[in-house]
């Protein structure tokens, strides 16, 4: 489905909130919250429809790299013995520093074991989430999304 009819498809927010919560496909609970459901990873997405237009919501699901605000941000770390680590940035202290990562998990890593550390300017979303659904499907997730105008409780 090309953007524009995506933009003006009628979805279901009940069909949505399923593609939201649902396990494989674009699997947006593993590091989104939202209803009080979900990791927090990535930003929670309560009051998102307040916040943004259906446009908005879905250039942001399109081009996740788009516009990312410096706390989700992708950290890449290669350690002394040559792994790299990649996640956002949780903590950093004379010690060591913790990447978070999607499932949620975190990767502690000893700045003594630190080779190098790069920031870059890619979100830990992936590209082209929609792809994986179909386009109903992808209808109805934006029709959740629009919805979600009430600020969640945290």
């Amino acid at each position: 489905m090309d953007r524009q009819s995506l933009l003006a498809a009628v979805g279901d927010v009940d069909r949505g909130r399923a593609v939201f919560r649902r396990e494989g496909g674009a699997s947006c609970i593993n590091c989104h919250r939202a209803e009080g459901v979900g990791v927090v990873l990535g930003p929670a997405l309560d009051g998102i429809g307040r916040k943004m237009t259906r446009a908005e919501i879905l250039n942001q699901i399109e081009e996740p790299s788009g516009t990312i605000k410096p706390t989700y941000l992708l950290w890449s770390v290669e350690t002394t013995r040559g792994l790299v680590h990649t996640g956002l940035l949780k903590e950093r202290t004379t010690e060591k520093l913790v990447l978070a990562n999607t499932g949620p998990r975190q990767q502690e890593i000893p700045v003594a074991e630190i080779e190098s550390v790069n920031v870059q300017q890619k979100s830990l979303m992936p590209e082209q989430l929609l792809r994986e659904l179909s386009s109903q499907d992808a209808a109805d997730l934006l029709e959740y999304l629009e919805s979600l105008v009430e600020t969640g409780s945290e």
